[in-house]
């Protein structure tokens, strides 16, 4: 009986300290000093299209590591993508769902791998959901900022000490 207690325990430790590596992981991309710019423009009506799907970036093998996924989109053949109601779907490097970065609008420039918009955001990846307003995106440094109302929710799994004990 001791035993499978205290190998419970063993479990339940690991539970936690992948729970806090997530969290301090997380935690340290977001960042309050983000000042987006204005929201998307669309002024130009000749470079609009509907329904985009544009890869961002390829993991090493070739398959796609980020798309870019927007109802409404203004694509210049140079310069910054405006987009609106953006999802942008992170795969791992066997294809599976990663994680979605969700926001009312986005632009983005590719030659720097910034993006930014002034609205919502929501942030999901891998049990851990970040929500807030205002998002400065920066895909080198591997950066999400959001300027305010940050909201961060962390889901454990199976045998997390806080799910069991109720706190």
């Amino acid at each position: 009986m001791q035993k499978m207690q205290t190998a419970e325990m063993g479990q339940t430790m690991k539970s936690v300290k992948y729970s806090l590596i997530v969290f301090l992981s997380v935690l340290s991309i977001v960042l309050f000093a983000a000042k987006p710019k204005k929201a998307p423009d669309f002024s130009d009506s000749e470079s609009v299209v509907e329904n985009v799907r544009i890869p961002l970036e390829k993991h090493p093998n070739g398959r796609v590591k980020a798309l870019l996924i927007a109802k409404r989109a203004q694509v210049p053949s140079s310069g910054a993508i405006h987009a609106s109601d953006v999802f942008v779907e992170l795969y791992s490097e066997t294809g599976a769902f990663d994680g979605l970065l969700k926001t009312e609008g986005l632009t983005m420039n590719p030659a720097t791998r910034e993006a930014y918009d002034p609205r919502s955001a929501h942030f999901e990846y891998k049990g851990v959901t970040i929500s807030g307003v205002g998002i400065a995106w920066n895909d080198e440094k591997q950066t999400i900022r959001l300027e305010s109302n940050v909201v961060m929710q962390i889901t454990l799994g199976e045998g997390s000490l806080i799910k069991e004990t109720g706190k």
